[in-house]
């Protein structure tokens, strides 16, 4: 579960009413929040096949775009992890 800034302040405000004295258990039986399960999403095999073309055709642009689409990363990140793998590459 992610909490944005808004809902991770009301969380520590509430807590702040209660001395728990830092008893996680006592947190866990204030807090009842269902958290779903995490939902995978795995790229299609187009989009691995795309980008891994793209790397073997040089085409950089292309990898980092193709990357981006499957993990939801950002640019950089998507810059960082496609440089990384082109490096590791033998000549």
């Amino acid at each position: 579960m992610k909490l944005d800034k808004l809902k991770f302040a009301k969380l520590v405000q509430y807590l702040a009413q209660y001395d728990f004295n830092g008893d996680v258990e006592t947190v866990d039986e204030l807090i009842d929040i269902a958290v779903p399960d995490a939902i995978v999403e795995r790229p299609a095999i187009v989009q691995i096949d795309a980008m891994l073309k793209a790397i073997a055709e040089n085409r950089k642009i292309d990898a980092i775009r193709e990357y981006r689409a499957m993990t939801g990363m950002s640019l950089k990140e998507s810059k960082d992890a496609i440089e990384a793998y082109w490096l590791r590459q033998p000549a």
